[in-house]
């Protein structure tokens, strides 16, 4: 049986100390040329950052498929992702963010993080979503390669080196809105990768 869903629309949550050596938006003219977050007081010694793709470059999705495995589809806006075992075919979701062309902080501790999903079509049974970090930075990713010129090291990046890390396991019913993927990990390796001026891609 052939499991699938329609994604749409993601937004990246964090939340960060107060502690942290960090001022409201308001105080970070430097950073309007980048990318304004949406920037919530929690009251507990904690600020929730929205990060929303609003178009103006940062963001990154993708689509990769096993039954088409030199295809590059990085425009769409519906991401379908699916598994049919009887076939053994599997389409799969990229997301990236770049930390730094959103200037996002170095200089912040990062409570916790996720990747918040809007469900455009609904599985028509319970299904599990399960979201890896990719280790590779990817740009017009397909099944085979992680960029035009880099393949993966396993097709669907399937290999150690190009995927892992903690598993997030999200269920989603027919019911589902939206899903939701702890991607904490993520970003305090990009941020640290983004502090070392090693580029600051998460994806």
């Amino acid at each position: 049986m052939s499991k699938k869903n329609g994604l749409a629309l993601f937004l990246v949550l964090v939340i960060i100390s107060s502690t942290s050596s960090w001022a409201p938006v308001n105080e970070l003219e430097d950073y309007d040329k980048f990318y304004t977050p949406v920037e919530i007081d929690n009251g507990n010694g904690t600020w929730t950052l929205q990060y929303q793709d609003d178009g103006s470059g940062g963001f990154m999705d993708a689509v990769i498929s096993s039954d088409n495995p030199t295809s590059v589809n990085s425009s769409s806006t519906i991401i379908e992702i699916s598994s049919d075992p009887q076939n053994g075919t599997e389409q799969r979701a990229l997301f990236g963010i770049d930390l730094s062309t959103v200037g996002f902080m170095s200089n912040i501790t990062i409570i916790s993080a996720t990747l918040e999903l809007t469900i455009d079509t609904a599985p028509s049974i319970d299904t599990n979503v399960m979201g890896l970090m990719t280790y590779r930075d990817w740009v017009d990713p397909t099944w085979n390669d992680a960029t035009p010129a880099l393949g993966w090291t396993e097709p669907g990046a399937e290999s150690n080196t190009d995927s892992g890390g903690p598993i997030s396991f999200v269920p989603a019913t027919p019911s589902s809105t939206t899903i939701s993927l702890d991607v904490t990990n993520n970003l305090r390796v990009g941020q640290q990768r983004n502090s070392q001026g090693n580029g600051g891609f998460v994806g």
